[in-house]
């Protein structure tokens, strides 16, 4: 049997969204999250819901929309750019084209990214 503060309590709000989760700690979450789920690092989401008392599924959709728009910015996005802003955020600090290169190459080797992403 349904009481009538029980139907005040099941239509009223689901969800409230808590200050004590700044932008800044729901993005190191998500950060946390898509590194455990990139690695097979188990029990980690369910120590991330423990430690900042929220859902498993608010972390997988915090993880997830790290990971969609991340994708979004980094892929095609730099072709797009005026050439002088590319060249302004793109060009080494040293002018030196080897340099570049070696940037080019650390992340693809550190961020496991191909070539024609970054590029």
């Amino acid at each position: 049997m349904i009481i009538m503060k029980d139907i005040d309590t099941i239509s009223g709000t689901k969800f409230i969204r808590r200050k004590d989760l700044t932008p800044l700690v729901r993005l190191e979450i998500a950060y946390k999250a898509l590194m455990a789920i990139t690695y097979g690092l188990w029990g980690t989401i369910t120590e991330l819901s423990r430690e900042h008392e929220v859902s498993r599924t608010f972390i997988y959709s915090l993880a997830s929309l790290l990971l969609e728009s991340s994708t979004n910015i980094f892929s095609g996005v730099i072709s797009k750019l005026n050439p002088n802003i590319k060249r302004v955020l793109f060009t080494p600090k040293s002018g030196n084209p080897k340099s570049w290169v070696e940037f080019v190459l650390c992340l693809i080797l550190k961020g496991y990214c191909f070539e024609n992403k970054i590029i």
